[in-house]
């Protein structure tokens, strides 16, 4: 088979100077590796035990109040004795910051224990309510003014 004017031959082969070149990238290098770190724990099991101790005297002796504070010393001791490359960690939590969370949920769920008894409470009164004026024959809404009107006398 001869080529034609570019180069290309009927079967779909190149000849001559016309080839394409197709660049051959080499194989890529390896990627680095990433550096190690070493992680080093120096604090002694002795003071964390005695911190853990004190924590809990202290809590029952507080009904818990003292909890929150406590874990703020026990996460301080923990992070300043942890160390990457030698750098330490330094932990900034305050007692009084995780305190004041746990009374804004306390506050959230009282909220919502006293909004879902008073919606269970009404649809419990709307039942008797409807089961009265059942039984009694008559409709809701006359039972209503009847109650009403109980209550206005007395």
């Amino acid at each position: 088979m001869s080529p034609d004017a570019d180069g290309q031959a009927s079967d779909g082969q190149w000849y001559g100077e016309l080839a394409p070149t197709v660049a051959i990238s080499p194989v890529p290098p390896p990627l680095p590796l990433l550096p190690r770190y070493e992680l080093v724990y120096d604090g002694r099991l002795r003071t964390l035990y005695q911190l853990f101790f004190r924590n809990l005297l202290l809590t029952f002796a507080t009904c818990g109040v003292y909890y929150f504070w406590g874990k703020v010393r026990l996460r301080q001791y923990l992070w300043s004795r942890l160390s990457v490359d030698g750098y330490r960690f330094e932990f900034r939590g305050r007692g009084g910051e995780m305190f004041k969370g746990f009374l804004m949920i306390l506050a959230g769920l009282a909220v919502w224990g006293v909004v879902s008894t008073v919606i269970e409470f009404s649809i419990e009164f709307n039942d008797y309510v409807s089961r009265a004026a059942l039984a009694l024959g008559v409709t809701r809404r006359t039972l209503y003014a009847w109650l009403r009107d109980l209550e206005t006398q007395s």
